[in-house]
């Protein structure tokens, strides 16, 4: 599973830098940040990509069931859901939106943000 997320990740970036390329824009990533957590609002300062995965800390997670959703909009509460986490996610956001995490089990959660300018 976790050779498919990084596959996956690597398909978006090479996505974004072709994207970039076409379009004559310098596309850099920068270092990723983790200590954000759920059920509080972000606001974006720039583009950037939000990954939330569940950590395996050994409790019960019952596949199938979303571990979070992930909201995104203008509002300073978002209520846009552009994605809902079952083991991990990764996803675009926008500069100048504002985001959260909403945790919907016990299981712990890590929430990274890798800021693209």
């Amino acid at each position: 599973m976790k050779n498919l997320r990084l596959i996956i990740f690597g398909l978006l970036i090479i996505a974004l830098f072709s994207y970039c390329e076409k379009n004559d824009n310098d596309l850099q990533l920068r270092e990723t940040i983790s200590d954000y957590k759920t059920d509080t609002v972000y606001f974006s300062m720039t583009d950037g990509l939000l990954n939330v995965e569940y950590e395996d800390d050994g409790s019960i997670h019952s596949l199938g069931k979303p571990i979070a959703k992930i909201y995104a909009d203008e509002n300073i509460n978002p209520t846009t859901e552009i994605g809902i986490v079952y083991y991990s996610i990764t996803v675009p956001i926008r500069k100048s939106l504002y985001w959260k995490v909403k945790r919907m089990t016990n299981n712990k959660i890590n929430i990274r943000w890798t800021p693209i300018y």
